[in-house]
């Protein structure tokens, strides 16, 4: 139960993003792909009776390949997107209240990307706008390890989810 939980979030990424769109009257259609990198560290920590807990994901690399659909009007275009992401997440588990038991995995990571927004063209070659998106990453199990590295009865699934307004 998480209700209780210190959540540890914080995040700094930059990114790059380069596509093509056509326009071709109301409508424009296009591809792009992103690549950001930087921190996005989630964590909570868990402070129950027993046992005490610190869990969570960094993420240091987000990318996509993205569709783009959507309208235009003058020099103003509104668009949905969709796509595969790809994230390097690394999961943690650590027990805070002097057991030893943890994990860690590392492990690049496939899911989709969702989003929409709306640009401005101000050349023919640029534009300025505003996108938001939503990650979402397939849930990854993970064996509790004891002291001596050996797993024993517990696990812990995580999935990671991402939203961003760039």
């Amino acid at each position: 139960d998480l209700r209780d939980a210190k959540n540890t979030d914080h995040e700094v990424q930059f990114g790059l993003k380069a596509g093509y769109d056509v326009v071709h009257g109301p409508i424009i259609a296009g591809a792009y792909a992103e690549a950001q990198l930087g921190t996005l560290n989630s964590g909570y920590e868990i402070d129950p009776e027993y046992p005490s807990y610190e869990i969570g994901s960094k993420i240091t690399t987000l990318a996509s390949l993205r569709a783009k659909l959507g309208l235009t009007q003058d020099n103003l275009a509104i668009f949905a997107t969709g796509g595969v992401a790809i994230s390097d997440a690394k999961h943690r588990y650590q027990q805070t209240d002097g057991d030893a038991e943890y994990f860690r995995n590392n492990g690049r990571q496939v899911g989709y990307v969702v989003g929409g927004g709306a640009a401005y063209a101000v050349s023919q070659h640029s534009s300025i706008g505003v996108d938001y998106s939503l990650y979402k990453f397939s849930s990854r199990t993970h064996d509790l390890l004891g002291e001596d590295g050996a797993a024993n009865d517990y696990r812990f699934k995580l999935k990671d989810s991402i939203q961003s307004v760039t």
